[in-house]
């Protein structure tokens, strides 16, 4: 696979590393590339912005065979860690109503 110079940067980097680019940019082809580069030790978080694009993204790290990277969404990513086995309760059912933008 032929990396941009962009994407060969990224995956010589050291210490913490944030990815933000615009859709179709080829940002989880880099995390991939990137993880395969790691030892299998290296604890990855892919956060994606929607449901479908971390199933997407699921599907593309397991077929990788990558094990050392956890993708979730920011609300999937809060619910555990907030919501669940704490005294905070959602709402079955909440109506919000505007009555002018």
């Amino acid at each position: 696979m032929h990396l941009t110079a962009e994407q060969q940067a990224i995956l010589t980097a050291t210490g913490d590393l944030k990815i933000n680019a615009v859709a179709g940019s080829g940002k989880t082809t880099t995390l991939i590339e990137y993880a395969k580069a790691q030892p299998a030790s290296t604890r990855i978080l892919y956060l994606a912005f929607n449901r479908t694009v971390k199933q997407e993204a699921v599907r593309k790290f397991e077929a990788a065979g990558l094990s050392n990277v956890q993708v979730e969404t920011a609300h999937s990513l809060a619910y555990r860690h907030v919501v669940r086995g704490s005294r905070y309760q959602l709402h079955p059912k909440i109506i919000i109503k505007r009555t002018s933008w």
